[in-house]
């Protein structure tokens, strides 16, 4: 007797059993299969996955720098030329109360360092010019570097810029480190404030409003 199968599945139920014949009778039932076994092998959607070629190192970093692009069209707004201009203003005259506070209290510090040094018995190496000197200059360094690039580096902006609102990206990094906060406060800046083209520049500098620092050091200023 040949079977054919049609989509069913053939049960086998005993039914009777004679001690005496030794024989058993069985019942036959047939039960519906899956109706969704078609009795094809299917791959799961992982296999496909694990055929597509993987992506360049290229195409990865393009496809975040065109995410990047569109979060700052969505994001960012860019400081205007006039709120930037006030910023400046205030700045500079913070770094003119910076200046006279080092001149106030290098003197100070002039006489405390003779007090040590007569108590401990230490003579100069140099002239008491050239260490008033020395004085001012790390003074000077100290005054830069805490109330200008660590403000800059660790908060991305400077007094002014946050008094208006204002605050410094990097076009490649969310913040600055230490040398870049210097490099563009203290060395690009006054480069850039010196030359004509450092106040030209954010007329034409697009969108963005570069000046020459934020073109060196690849910076821009936006409002935050």
């Amino acid at each position: 007797m040949t079977e054919k199968k049609t989509g069913t599945r053939t049960i086998v139920k005993p039914q009777s059993m004679s001690m005496s014949e030794g024989t058993s009778q069985f019942h036959v039932e047939t039960a519906p299969l899956d109706p969704f076994d078609d009795g094809k092998k299917r791959k799961l959607k992982l296999d496909y996955d694990t055929q597509k070629p993987a992506k360049s190192r290229q195409q990865l970093y393009n496809e975040m720098k065109q995410e990047e692009e569109i979060l700052d069209q969505d994001v960012y707004q860019y400081a205007s030329i006039v709120e930037r201009g006030i910023s400046l203003a205030i700045d500079c005259v913070f770094i003119f109360i910076l200046y006279k506070l080092v001149v106030f209290l290098v003197p100070l510090e002039f006489k405390l360092s003779h007090y040590f040094m007569d108590q401990y018995k230490i003579q100069f190496m140099f002239g008491e010019a050239a260490f008033i000197k020395l004085l001012l200059i790390l003074s000077t360094i100290a005054a830069l570097f805490f109330g200008i690039v660590f403000p800059m580096a660790f908060f991305n902006n400077s007094l002014g810029k946050k008094l208006v609102g204002l605050k410094v990206r990097g076009d490649e990094k969310y913040t600055l480190t230490i040398s870049e906060a210097f490099m563009r406060e203290v060395i690009m800046k006054p480069i850039s404030m010196g030359c004509l083209v450092g106040f030209v520049l954010p007329f034409f500098g697009g969108k963005e409003r570069k000046s020459l620092h934020d073109k060196v050091m690849h910076t821009f200023v936006i409002k935050g």
